[in-house]
């Protein structure tokens, strides 16, 4: 496999067990080589200032494989393939040295980062979960492709390329710890995207949202939905609003938490759009106020509900939210307002929102514009 790598490419080397009944198989150590890195004959790592440590590394690794079949000889124990797997997952979990432990440990310890940032390393690690990438050796080439697509289901490309990012720098400082020396962005690249224009609903798609004849679980959702436009909570704050989130003064009825995503304080007063949903889902025996699914299950019901209320937009939990924040900038609501409203730490991220608007309004001038020459 080596002698097909070019100068700069690199190979993970295995180890090759053989048992009793003939069978074998190969174990990644964790450890990858350029081509003049690899001495076939002594078996050993050279050419690097890491040499001698890397070599160590897998006399240790090869010699606890060893020392854990004399174990299970005294035991009158055949060493089979699932004895090694479990010997492995064992020695990575003991050690801390698999990559989501490793990942888990650093994020917990770390200091200089703010919540959002802490969320999106967070929420980067769950999603290795899911494609099953939880230790070094997977770090392939294929696996990082499977990761991409698995993203590609919920997330634009800039907000990928951030998730590739935060791999990439803790990758980075397992390799100055000197615990791995996979790395596959040697070959694997991910391309940073631009932003596209938010979806949002304008006035007459909300009403049609709100006309829509829907039962059942389904009209559930397009009032929660409905709830998130005209307060502009996320998805996260919408399922976890909890009945003491609840302010009533004599002026009305208020909304105020802490966002999940930063920690910052929001506060919205409900209009009666939003009101009646309230009331309606309010229920004494619980302290939560909506029985939402999953993030997932809720923009899959979503897709349905708009193709009912013939809405030709992807509706999304994320679409929800831009559009009450377009929604509150069209109707006057200054942005210092809406960001108070929307919990943003930097009135940078609502400003977004009024370039938006002020974009519609272009578009549909020009398009005005255009009809009218056309008569």
């Amino acid at each position: 496999m080596l002698k097909e790598l070019s100068s700069e490419e690199t190979a993970p080397i295995q180890v090759e067990i053989f048992f009793v009944n003939q069978k074998k198989m190969y174990i990644g150590t964790g450890i990858s080589v350029k081509k003049d890195q690899w001495d076939k004959q002594p078996k050993i790592i050279v050419n690097t200032p890491l040499a001698g440590k890397l070599n160590k590394s897998l006399q240790d690794f090869i010699s606890k494989i060893r020392g854990y079949e004399l174990m299970l000889q005294d035991k009158n124990i055949e060493m089979q393939a699932e004895q090694v797997h479990e010997l492995l997952d064992k020695k990575k979990d003991d050690n801390g040295q698999d990559l989501i432990t490793f990942m888990k440990a650093q994020l917990k310890n770390r200091k200089d980062i703010e919540d959002g940032t802490r969320y999106l390393h967070a929420r980067t690690i769950e999603n290795l979960i899911e494609c099953k990438i939880t230790h070094f050796d997977d770090l392939s080439f294929e696996n990082m492709l499977k990761f991409h697509q698995h993203l590609e289901g919920f997330l634009a490309q800039p907000s990928i390329n951030k998730q590739f990012s935060v791999i990439k720098s803790y990758l980075h400082l397992a390799h100055g710890m000197e615990l791995t020396t996979i790395n596959p962005f040697v070959k694997f690249k991910v391309k940073r995207g631009t932003h596209a224009i938010r979806t949002r609903l304008d006035d007459s798609e909300i009403e049609m949202l709100q006309k829509a004849e829907l039962t059942g679980e389904s009209a559930n959702i397009r009032d929660y939905y409905v709830f998130q436009i005209f307060t502009g909570l996320s998805y996260k704050d919408l399922r976890a609003l909890q009945r003491s989130n609840i302010v009533r003064q004599k002026d009305g009825t208020w909304i105020e938490g802490l966002r999940k995503k930063n920690g910052e304080y929001y506060t919205v007063f409900l209009l009666p759009e939003a009101l009646t949903i309230l009331e309606k889902y309010l229920n004494k025996s619980r302290e939560t106020i909506f029985e939402a699914p999953d993030q997932w299950k809720y923009n899959r019901s979503l897709k349905a509900i708009a193709v009912v209320a013939n809405i030709n937009k992807n509706l999304t939990a994320h679409v929800g939210r831009h559009t009450a924040a377009t929604w509150m900038i069209n109707h006057g609501v200054r942005l210092e307002i809406v960001q108070a409203i929307l919990g943003h730490a930097e009135i940078a991220t609502t400003q977004v929102y009024a370039k938006l608007v002020k974009k519609t309004i272009r578009d549909e001038m020009v398009s005005a514009s255009l009809h009218s020459k056309q008569k």
